[in-house]
């Protein structure tokens, strides 16, 4: 998912959902059609996010006009239940 602020890009983010929850009977994430994730996600209360994980990026590019030296990137697992989500967000 590209995030936009005022046209210019601010984030790329991409959700990682395990195949046997995806496709199982009782999957939770089949209510999300095209909410956002985090309007989703904290609507649970048992919610769990585990400790955010930071890296960045050398020499990161979307294409040859937008070249950066340097871009962070966090990642976060959440928890609900018995079922697991991997977050990870570029900040560009």
């Amino acid at each position: 998912v590209a995030i936009y602020d005022e046209g210019k890009l601010v984030m790329l983010a991409r959700a990682v959902i395990p195949f046997n929850h995806f496709y199982s009977r009782q999957n939770p994430y089949k209510f999300l059609k095209n909410q956002p994730l985090g309007h989703w996600l904290f609507k649970f209360p048992h919610l769990k996010r585990l400790p955010f994980q930071f890296s960045h990026l050398r020499n990161f590019s979307l294409n040859e006009n937008q070249k950066s030296n340097l871009k962070f990137v966090r990642r976060s697992l959440f928890k609900v239940s018995d079922n697991q989500l991997l977050l990870t967000e570029i900040f560009v």
